[in-house]
């Protein structure tokens, strides 16, 4: 079984993969195989950045933001200019050729993709400050005019609305709403502002899965207690065709449970059990669960910070460094 991750090395300032899942990952120190692994890195040698995200477009091709090779330092401020002073641009990263090729003449910010549709925001101007949004099928996206607080976005199907769905409907009545993809429905975890509840209403209320049409409905029985941080917030794994998410908690356990939900409402938790790795973002991927943690001592000494992967009720550390911009491919593994 293969799995690949793209990494981006703070001091390789390069796309890096993986192979152990496919994953899209930016590194902000250097990345180190782990001794005795059974996954292999592989080094795209592009200078790449950290501070944009990544995604696959398909399984062998990573879209990113790097930097444009022979530019010299740019003026911040400037349309193309990264945040460590460097023009950057938009490339694609083909892995079985380990061939980079240019995209866009572009930085892409809050980058999405999902099942071969693409959107971000991109600045065109000195003057346009938030930037302009882009959405479409990959490749054929084009520049949608979109007025501030008169769309929605579902960061789930990466589309944006310009007449609020029934979730974003939802969502102006108080309600705290999570949209799935559009055919999926939603999740509704309740009442968004707490002061007009209780805690014991709180403790009483259990998400609710709703329908697209918002004909039907599903309890979903995850507890208060792994709600009390903030509410889940469900990614989506094509290459299971369900939903994913880890929940937030501090009551001390032994372990802390993650939760799977099919695109009709039913749910699964698994526990993944605490270490002194511990873990701040977690990816379902086809092996498992890979997820970030660990502590770096410095960037010459990463100390046990790094990607692990929990499987088969094994946690494996894969790879050192400290991981950034964590993308899936939409297989999961290949």
């Amino acid at each position: 079984m293969a799995i690949r991750v793209a990494i981006f090395s703070k001091m390789a300032r390069s796309i890096i993969a993986l192979a152990f899942v496919l994953l899209a990952v930016a590194f902000s120190s250097v990345a180190w195989p782990q001794a005795h692994s059974p996954y292999a890195m592989r080094d795209s040698g592009f200078p790449a950045e950290d501070f944009w995200r990544t995604a696959w477009i398909d399984n062998d091709r990573v879209l990113f933001t790097g930097v444009e090779l022979g530019s010299y330092r740019c003026s911040f401020g400037n349309p193309g200019c990264g945040g460590r002073g460097l023009r950057n641009s938009a490339f694609i990263w083909i892995v079985s050729q380990n061939k980079v090729v240019p995209y866009r003449d572009r930085i892409l910010v809050d980058l999405c993709m999902q099942q071969g549709y693409v959107s971000y925001k991109a600045r065109e101007k000195p003057e346009d400050a938030r930037g302009s949004i882009f959405a479409g099928r990959f490749g054929r996206e084009s520049k949608r005019q979109l007025t501030k607080g008169e769309y929605w976005f579902n960061p789930i199907s990466c589309r944006y609305f310009t007449k609020p769905p029934l979730w974003a409907k939802r969502r102006m009545d108080g309600r705290f709403i999570q949209p799935l993809l559009e055919q999926d429905g939603f999740i509704d975890y309740g009442l968004r502002d707490f002061s007009k509840t209780t805690p014991e209403e709180i403790r009483r209320t259990f998400p609710v899965f709703w329908s697209a049409d918002g004909n039907t409905s599903r309890r979903l029985d995850i507890e208060a207690r792994y709600r009390e941080n903030i509410p889940l917030r469900f990614s989506y794994a094509p290459f299971a065709e369900e939903y994913f998410a880890r929940a937030s908690t501090s009551i001390s356990s032994n372990v802390e449970p993650a939760f799977y939900l099919s695109r009709t409402g039913e749910l699964r938790k698994v526990d993944l059990p605490k270490g002194p790795w511990g873990g701040w973002h977690y990816f379902a991927v086809r092996p498992g669960i890979f997820f970030i943690g660990g502590v770096r001592r410095s960037f010459s000494q990463p100390g046990n910070a790094g990607g692990y992967l929990f499987a088969q009720g094994h946690v494996t550390k894969v790879v050192t460094g400290n991981p950034r911009q964590v993308s899936v491919s939409p297989d999961g593994c290949k």
